[in-house]
Formats: structure tokens, sequence, C-alpha cells
């Protein structure tokens, strides 16, 4: 069996207290998957014209691309974090859980013990500056990551995703020219060469590879390119036209065109607001 790539890129995170004036519809900075501990109060969240409520002592996994609003009755003490999987296998095994998947722990105490540091990564995880830190110890690095693989380790026992099987057979099949786009996604590589890495004529492996992931070879390689780029655009003060460089564009102008198409603010706007739980 292979190993797949379970990294996630932290967007933000920290320690809130949340009360009514956190009621909202769901907008743009909501396009990530994100990860809640309720340690006192409550929630509500809708999704498909439903209401789903938190509870405190428990963590929950949100769908943050099918969330349609969140509000909070009276008051709500949550860690928090908002991360997106840099592998399509992790993104589909997440996708294929609830909308928000609620987890029970057998001991809230040493959980909280283990977010409280993990939310060390965060520059102000207490205050509306919350991007990740520009330098963080690597052992910190490991602990964070650590902690929502055992999150999403404890959600896939509970809820085992319908997914699951279905891509890690895909994945045998497009193992190469998958590991192609995670390591080259950054280059405008044509169809038919990303088809040739396993022997498909270029329309039948773009039928197969979107009805499989449920997205495009395209699409897919530009949600990595967009998410790098929220990446750097919330840990680092470098210019955007670095950004955009970075991101495998030429032109910062196109890459900022690309980004508001995606996610409905500049580049600029986008690194201004700090990204809201």
């Amino acid at each position: 069996m292979m190993q797949e790539n379970l990294n996630t890129l932290m967007i933000a995170g920290g320690k809130a207290r949340c009360t009514p004036a956190w009621k909202r519809k769901a907008d743009e900075q909501d396009q990530c998957f994100k990860i809640y501990f309720l340690v006192t109060g409550s929630a509500e969240l809708r999704a498909a014209n439903t209401g789903i409520i938190l509870r405190s002592g428990r963590i929950y996994i949100i769908d943050g691309h099918r969330l349609e609003s969140m509000s909070c009755p009276a008051f709500m003490d949550v860690y928090w974090l908002h991360f997106e999987p840099e592998s399509l296998y992790f993104a589909q095994v997440l996708s294929a859980l609830p909308v928000v998947t609620e987890i029970r722990i057998e001991d809230p105490a040493s959980m909280a013990k283990r977010w409280q540091e993990a939310i060390g990564v965060f520059e102000k995880p207490h205050a509306d500056i919350n991007a990740p830190q520009v330098t963080v110890p690597f052992s910190l690095e490991c602990m964070v990551q650590s902690l929502v693989l055992d999150i999403v380790n404890l959600a896939t026992k509970q809820y085992p995703p319908i997914a699951n099987r279905k891509i890690l057979n895909a994945m045998h099949r497009f193992r190469d020219v998958l590991n192609y786009m995670d390591t080259h996604f950054k280059d405008n590589t044509a169809l038919q060469d990303l088809a040739k890495r396993v022997g498909m004529a270029p329309e039948y492996f773009h039928r197969q590879f979107s009805a499989i992931f449920d997205t495009t070879p395209h699409d897919y390689m530009l949600t990595r390119r967009i998410s790098m780029a929220q990446h750097l655009l919330q840990k680092t003060n470098i210019s955007i036209k670095e950004i955009a460089a970075q991101c495998g564009y030429d032109n910062p102008f196109y890459f900022s065109r690309i980004f508001t198409r995606r996610l409905k603010v500049t580049p600029s706007q986008y690194r201004r607001h700090s990204v809201r739980m």
C-alpha cells in the first residue's frame, strides 16, 4: 500500500469566546476545513438547510466549503483551527465525512492541554491576528500536524468515509500522475502530458479523473496554487508579486485576477483581513 501525503497547510487558529455577535452567513473565508474543540457553551451551524448543534466537551471537523451559516445563542469558548489538506486523497476523505462531524473524546482536560500548546503556532491566538508565525519550532509544527491527524483518525473511525475505498483504489491507478501534480502544480503542464503518465488518451483521462475525484485536473492544480497563496499571504510579509511567482504566475495581475475570482477578495484584502473563526 502506498504512503499518502497527509500534510496540511495551516491557515489560522486560536482560542476565542463567541457571543451572539458571531452570527453570520458563510463566505469566502470559510472555504477551508475547520476543527473546533468546544470547552464551554454551544453554537449552531447550518448546512443543507439543517441546523447542527455544537456542544461543549466535543470536537468537530467542519467542511467549510459546504457551510451555510453559523450562530451562537449565548456564548462559546472554543479552540479552533482552519486548514487545507495538501493532497487530493486527504481532501477527498475529509469531503466524504458529514459536513459537521462530531467526535466524542474521553478526556477533554488532556485534549485542552494539547490545544493550548498547539495554538502557539499562531501569532496572537487570542486576538484577531491569528495567522501562523513566520518561524515556528519544528517540534511545534510536528505537534500541530499530529493533533490534526489524531482528530481525523478519530473521525474516520466513527464515520468511515464512503469515498475511502473508491479513492484509495483510484490512487493506485493514478499514483504517478497525482504525485507529479502534487509536486508540479505550479507548472502549466498540458493535459496530454498528464494523461501520458497513466497511459490514457487526454479526453478519457480528463473524464476519469473528474468522475473519481470530483474535480478536473486543472482545477485541482489551481486549488493547490490558491491554497499555497493563502498560506504565504497569511504567514509571510513578502510582496504579492513574489507570492505570484512562487505560486507559478509570471504575471502578478493575472494571479490577482485568478485569486479574486476564486475567493471573492483580492490578495491584498485577504492579507489585511484576519481569517475569522
